[in-house]
């Protein structure tokens, strides 16, 4: 039949023995079921090697076909939310549960299902198993590593809450602006200057000038940095003619609010002002 993946357009087309065509057409067969019924008894009867099973709903099955030693059967359950009911035979067990209960495949997995002795079918459930999550799409963007890590940033920039976790490196002749996203609880930035400010500062702000951002700066001069409680602030100042390469600040969000520990050189250097 010559290299390549086998299919049944190539068993076809072979020249092989018309018994064992019959027997890879068999074993290459897709059937697409709907499954139906809640019992071992009401579920739909599969009869493919490779089985695509629609309409699972948490409550309607499938049976795979009377177990005999070294067969496989494949099942793939199409709806990504719903779990499908699979049963063996009547008198035969999956795994190590009772003779009528159910194999639980979940939404959008696939089950490979091996007899490995007569009657008893075996599935790796660990493989296909999951937990839930009632993440919304905001706190998933905040675990995600963005798609890239840093950014160097040379122009007014506007942070979307996707970029969670990434470092702007402050880097132009002309400062800019820098608008956080609204607070959302673990969302997290850093700002890092590379080109000092010389003829403007650089300025990290809140989205609203109803948000509160506080916080601290550490010189390491050792002098008395700003301090600036949540109650009135929104502005991070890298300012002008004292910042220098290197100084630093990094916000966090507890979901209301944002809170800033920034260092610099000089306790000049960054500020925190309503």
């Amino acid at each position: 039949m010559g290299t390549g993946v086998l299919s049944k357009i190539t068993v076809a087309s072979s020249n092989i023995d018309h018994k064992v065509k019959s027997l890879l057409f068999k074993q290459l067969a897709v059937d697409t079921v709907t499954a139906l019924g809640s019992t071992q008894a009401t579920g739909v009867a599969l009869t493919a090697s490779k089985n695509v099973v629609l309409a699972a709903d948490d409550a309607v099955g499938v049976v795979l076909p009377p177990a005999k030693e070294g067969m496989a059967v494949e099942i793939v359950n199409t709806v990504s939310n719903k779990t499908l009911l699979v049963y063996a035979a009547v008198g035969e067990v999956i795994n190590a549960i009772s003779t009528t209960a159910a194999f639980s495949l979940v939404g959008g997995a696939v089950g490979r299902f091996h007899c490995d002795a007569l009657a008893h079918w075996y599935v790796a459930a660990a493989n296909l198993t999951g937990t839930a999550t009632s993440a919304t799409t905001g706190q998933l963007d905040i675990a995600a590593v963005p798609a890239s890590g840093v950014e160097t940033v040379a122009a007014t920039n506007i942070i979307a809450a996707s970029e969670s976790g990434k470092t702007f490196f402050l880097s132009h002749a002309t400062e800019f602006v820098s608008t956080l996203p609204a607070p959302a609880a673990g969302l997290n930035f850093t700002f890092i200057v590379v080109n000092p400010p010389e003829t403007a500062s650089y300025t990290v702000v809140t989205d609203s000038a109803a948000q509160v951002l506080g916080g601290h700066v550490l010189p390491a001069s050792g002098d008395a940095g700003d301090v600036e409680s949540p109650a009135a602030g929104t502005t991070i100042t890298f300012v002008d003619g004292a910042a220098v390469a290197g100084d630093r600040a990094y916000v966090i969000s507890d979901g209301t609010s944002w809170y800033a520990v920034c260092s610099c050189a000089v306790a000049t250097g960054i500020t925190i002002t309503g």
